[in-house]
């Protein structure tokens, strides 16, 4: 893409952004072409001595991911970081910032959400749950609109600017950085990851 074309989808995705993100739920769909740079999916292949990681870290695990989602958990007080909702299944998210001069994604932070937050991060795989029939799709609009103070049509309007930002995302080659602008890849360490919690 050349420099003029370049600036415009830029400017039309920092406009996108701006306006999916003044509702307090919104996703942040990630490129395609990164999806297999999920730090869960990294971390979840690495097996860890569960007493040397409670010693280490004062939590216990299997792996690598759980001791980062089991410390992210207890950083939050095991409560939803979006709608509050406490005494639930707990998911740990990973939020995303995009720099599309320099084509990098940089990790922000991880975050504990509710199992409604954490599917409306993920808007394209929770249709797919919705049309397999695993996940009901009433509840599933009725907690975006209730956490937003929203409508069904403006939830079809926001999605609709939610997936033609992820089509802008995915015209640029993003290097995925962690919060110090290391490279994510398969030799991140606990240490690198919990840095940025």
């Amino acid at each position: 893409m050349n420099n003029q074309s370049k600036r415009v989808y830029i400017k039309n995705a920092r406009r996108l952004f701006k306006e999916i993100s003044k509702y307090k739920l919104f996703a942040a769909l990630i490129p395609k072409q990164n999806f297999n740079l999920n730090i869960a999916k990294i971390l979840l292949k690495r097996p860890i001595n569960s007493q040397q990681a409670y010693k280490n870290y004062g939590v216990q695990g299997s792996n690598e991911w759980d001791i980062i989602r089991k410390t992210v958990y207890k950083e939050y007080s095991y409560t939803c970081n979006i709608c509050g909702a406490k005494n639930t299944q707990l998911h740990a998210h990973e939020l995303w910032k995009y720099n599309y001069e320099e084509e990098t994604q940089k990790l922000r932070k991880i975050v504990c959400l509710c199992r409604l937050c954490h599917l409306h991060q993920h808007l394209g795989f929770a249709n797919i749950l919705i049309h397999k029939h695993k996940l009901d799709e009433k509840e599933y609009m009725d907690h975006w609109i209730k956490i937003n103070g929203s409508t069904f049509q403006d939830f079809t309007n926001y999605a609709k600017k939610v997936f033609e930002l992820w089509e802008i995302k995915n015209m640029f080659d993003f290097k995925v950085v962690d919060c110090k602008e290391k490279p994510i890849d398969s030799s991140i360490t606990i240490n690198q990851i919990l840095k940025c919690i």
